[in-house]
């Protein structure tokens, strides 16, 4: 009997402990899935990051590209403010 009471206690102590294996590796198993796709989105998010990011010349070609206009459009504005002022002046001495 004695004999009996510790094979089913031995049976019962296994079945518990294979139970408890078996949610920790299921546990796990999930666990490991959502780092693994946690990871894949990350890894995702920095590529795109990355792509927004310029070097030094090519901030300044852009800055250029984007001034220029400026520049020629002052240079034209200070032309005519010359031609302007030759045309006051010279109608001042012809009074």
């Amino acid at each position: 009997m004695k004999q009996e009471h510790l094979t089913g206690l031995l049976t019962l102590i296994t079945l518990v402990v294979g139970g408890l294996l078996g949610v920790l590796w299921s546990a796990h198993t999930a666990l490991q899935a959502e780092l693994k796709d946690s990871n894949a989105q990350f890894n995702n998010l920095r590529v795109e990051i990355a792509k927004e990011y310029i070097t030094g010349p090519q901030l300044e070609k852009r800055l250029d590209s984007a001034i220029q206009p400026l520049q020629d459009s002052m240079k034209l504005i200070a032309s005519q403010q010359q031609q302007l002022m030759q045309l006051v002046a010279k109608g001042q001495s012809d009074k």
